[in-house]
This record gives structure tokens, sequence and C-alpha cells, in this order.
């Protein structure tokens, strides 16, 4: 039996103290309870406001979250077994394009794409990424190289008629959005220069980038980046954002 230690979430029922653990890959493990006071909680948000005020804000504070713990600090509290282990659990069975068909149904969303970011586009997306972080800027004649590079391979030419300066689009990786970039993350995608410019402002994005590439050096296998382009809903509020833990076998809101 294996514990992945990264999806544990505790949710707080404030009625009965309880915490709910969210199930991976259908294996479960219970431990035990812990109460975090309401005090705690409240002053680590207001510390993460702060950080999100910075020039290179990070994503969300996950200090109650075991997803951010190291398996050092969870081994004394869910110690190991020869048939029990905590293992780093793979992004792939939560990647959003395994569940964009349901998603594009249940929104009744016409004319989302996926596109393929080059492979060998990722050392320059970093680079672009790390010129960001540290002087707050995006290298503009980085930038156009980057762009006449993608613009000349198969998913760029697809991506030329989608990003005509008009269409306003989201945009996403396949693990999270770069809604947290200083760029205009939270807002539509119209350009490739759009694109590009939001994906290496945003440590979000930065995250998912790294993360392909470590499956593709464990696997030894090509660079897997994809681009979701979804249609920009303007009638959709963040402020309004709200998720849901889902137990089987009830698996329906």
């Amino acid at each position: 039996m294996t514990t992945n230690f990264a999806n544990i979430l505790f949710i707080p029922n404030i009625e009965r103290n309880l915490y709910c653990i969210r199930p991976t890959k259908y294996r479960f493990v219970l431990v035990e309870s812990r109460i975090i006071p309401f005090t705690h909680v409240a002053a680590d948000h207001a510390a993460n406001a702060v950080a999100q005020d910075s020039s290179h804000s990070s994503s969300k504070s996950r200090r109650f979250n075991t997803c951010d713990h190291t398996r050092d600090e969870i081994l004394p509290i869910v110690p190991e077994r020869p048939a029990f282990t905590h293992e780093k659990p793979p992004w792939t069975p939560y990647s959003y394009t395994l569940f964009l068909p349901l998603i594009a149904k249940s929104q009744r969303m016409t004319g989302n794409h996926i596109c393929n970011i080059p492979s060998f586009l990722y050392d320059d997306l970093m680079g672009l990424f790390s010129r960001w972080m540290t002087s707050g800027k995006i290298d503009n004649s980085a930038l156009e190289e980057v762009i006449e590079a993608w613009m000349s391979t198969k998913s760029g030419k697809h991506l030329t008629a989608i990003l005509d300066g008009e269409a306003k689009w989201f945009l996403r990786l396949d693990q999270m959005s770069p809604k947290e970039s200083q760029l205009g993350g939270a807002g539509p995608a119209s350009t490739l220069t759009d694109v590009i410019r939001k994906i290496c402002s945003s440590m979000r994005a930065h995250g998912c980038l790294q993360s392909a590439k470590h499956d593709a050096d464990r696997d030894d296998t090509a660079v897997v980046m994809q681009l979701i382009l979804n249609p920009w809903d303007p009638t959709m509020d963040p402020a309004k954002e709200f998720r849901v833990f889902v137990p089987p076998p009830v698996s329906r809101v």
C-alpha cells in the first residue's frame, strides 16, 4: 500500500473538528486528526496577501497542506511499514487534458484547443523566466527568437490562426494556469506574445514546465508540454471560485 503524501489535504470540519483526507489513486490513508486554530490560518492568510503584492509573488501558501511537507516531516506522524510507504505522486492522473472533454461538456464550452509546446523550446522558456525573476523584465530579443522558432513548427502554424490578436483565450498548461503572472496572467491572451509573456513570468507555469522536464528525464523521453486555450468567458468571476471534496463512490456534486 502506498500513500501519495503530496496529495493529503486536511479540511477542517467546523462542527466536529475532524479532518478529511483526499483520496489518491484509489488508495486511502487515515491519520490522527490535528486541530489547527483559526487564528493560525488567519495569520498565514494575511502573510500570504502581503507576499502576493510583492514584485515576484509565488503560488499561494501551503503551510497547512502536506503537499509542501517533506518526507522527513511526515514520517514521525505517519511511519512507513514494509507494505506502506510514502511516495511523491505523479501529475499525470490529474492532467487537465484528461478531464477537458468532461469540463467542456458540462460547461457547454466549444472551440477549445490543445497545442504542444515544442520540446526544444524548454531551455529558452526557462531562460526567459530566469531573466524575469532577476530583472522583472522579459528579454524582448530572446522573446522574438522563441516566437520565430515556435511559429516555424506545425503547432506554431496552427496557433497563428487561433491567436490572431482578436479572439480572446483563457490560457493554462496541463497542471496549472499562469494566473498569478504580473503580466496580465489573470486576463485573456490574444497573441503568441501574450502566451509566452504570461508563461515566462509565472511561478506556477515554471513549476509545470519543470515537472514536465523531470518526467521526461525519468522516462528518457522528450519533454511534453501542452498548452490549452479555452474561449475567454467575461462572466467568470474568480472571486466566486469554489473547490469541493467529492469522495468516492459518490463522484458527483
